[in-house]
């Protein structure tokens, strides 16, 4: 983070602030699209992995249960963070 202000300051120095800012933003949207595309081809492949194992049945029993358990924690989080406004 430090190394990105630095060079963000470097740019304004040296005037050249607009290029670089586009340049970064274009980066942080490939960089993006290849990180969701890392973690679908990820994802993909263990529900495959998952459906050979086990079957469907299996397969959408296991994907539910992870489902139901980031449901749960975002719950549980959303909650703590209410209760500290009362």
């Amino acid at each position: 983070m430090a190394l990105f202000l630095l060079f963000i300051i470097v740019a304004i120095a040296l005037g050249i602030a607009g290029a670089v800012v586009k340049g970064l933003f274009w980066l942080l949207i490939i960089g993006g699209a290849i990180a969701c595309a890392v973690v679908g081809v990820i994802g993909l492949l263990l529900i495959g992995a998952a459906w050979a194992r086990w079957g469907f049945l299996g397969m959408f029993l296991v994907l539910s249960l992870i489902l139901l358990g980031i449901g749960w924690m975002s719950d549980r989080r959303e909650q703590k963070r209410r209760s500290s406004f009362e």
